[in-house]
């Protein structure tokens, strides 16, 4: 592609090799997995071991097809109005959107941010050329109204309708005559895209995203992008310090069993720590320690989630302990989505910990 990353093509494109159903059209594969988080790219790379076989069909059929390791929402908007840079002018016939969902319906782009259908213009229903939208990420199918809305009538959108494992990601990518389910038989249905070849990797494109998971071996975001990261990915209000060296964040946690539709949430602060800011310190407060708390009872509670634990501080000598939840993360390596991951781990403990201890719920 014409475009760039770290001094890498942010993707390739693929020429048809015959003439077909698809000749004058385009087909786009997009991933928004994070492009710098370690679990994020061993799924897209999963996912690139079985896409040979669709995009052979596809330019069997005379698609060009273009396949973009860092999905975003530019991209996407230029894809469906067929204004994308390598898109040659021609429109669009069908995309696959590849990655994680929340369950407001929004996607995530490659930078661990959302993308919501109501975000795509009116140009892309009125132009009308998209008739098979599929993503592949948690959720979306529950919001398939709102992006048929957004993308047209004549499009067929399909998702998935709750959390799916990346294992079930990849059945729908293998070929399997044994179910007209997979992601070739919609080809085949709603693009005459016929299966051409076996089941196999992209292997241009995985060469490709080997050479950007090197680029960022050396990874080290500073707080403060990391912090603008998390505060997009999580949706949540994000306040610093008067020095700027402590961000909180106010964090979602899910409702309570008494009032499941009461919203709830909790603040969490982290700041860096130790010689070159080589960690990042996150805490939340519960609340006053005393003797009549059951510490053992919120071990328990807490020990499922990795990394996360129970500490006492006491702030000044004068006042009682406070117990909190933390962690401390190293800095290196460290990505938006995984940094928002730990913001939510603490959040959602520390949240916990004060109902048992505290019944705020009942308050």
């Amino acid at each position: 592609m014409s475009r760039s990353i770290r001094s890498l093509p942010r993707g390739l494109v693929y020429e048809p090799t015959m003439q077909g159903p698809g000749s004058g059209q385009a087909f786009f594969i997009l991933f928004g997995f994070c492009a710098t988080a370690d679990v994020d790219l061993s799924m897209r790379m999963t996912e690139i071991d079985h896409l040979g076989d669709d995009v052979a069909a596809l330019r069997a059929a005379g698609y060009r097809v273009l396949v973009d390791l860092h999905g975003d929402l530019t991209t996407l908007v230029e894809a469906l109005t067929g204004k994308h840079p390598d898109g040659g002018g021609l429109p669009t016939a069908g995309v696959l959107w590849s990655g994680h969902g929340d369950d407001d319906g929004t996607i995530a782009n490659h930078e661990g941010l959302w993308i919501a259908p109501e975000q795509l213009p009116p140009e892309v229903a009125q132009l009308g050329t998209v008739k098979l939208f599929v993503m592949s990420a948690c959720f979306a199918g529950s919001h398939a109204p709102r992006w048929q809305k957004a993308l047209g009538p004549q499009a067929q959108v399909i998702g998935w309708g709750a959390p799916i494992t990346i294992e079930r990601a990849i059945e729908f990518l293998v070929p399997d005559d044994a179910n007209a389910k997979g992601f070739d038989d919609l080809l085949a249905k709603h693009l005459g895209a016929r299966r051409v070849a076996a089941d196999g990797p992209l292997l241009e494109v995985k060469d490709l995203a080997k050479k950007h998971e090197d680029a960022i071996a050396t990874l080290l975001l500073s707080l403060d992008e990391l912090a603008s990261a998390a505060q997009a990915r999580l949706k949540c209000k994000l306040e610093k310090s008067k020095d700027g060296t402590v961000y909180f964040f106010d964090v979602r946690t899910p409702p309570s069993k008494d009032y499941p539709t009461k919203a709830r949430s909790q603040i969490v602060c982290a700041s860096t720590s130790g010689a070159g800011e080589a960690w990042i310190y996150v805490s939340s407060v519960v609340g006053p320690y005393s003797d009549a708390l059951d510490l053992a009872r919120g071990v328990r509670l807490v020990t499922p989630s990795f990394n996360v634990r129970i500490v006492l501080k006491r702030r000044d000598p004068n006042e009682p302990e406070i117990i909190s939840a933390d962690m401390f993360l190293r800095r290196r390596r460290m990505d938006p989505v995984t940094f928002a991951n730990n913001l939510q781990a603490v959040a959602v403990n520390a949240d916990k910990l004060e109902d048992l201890f505290f019944g705020s719920d009942k308050r």
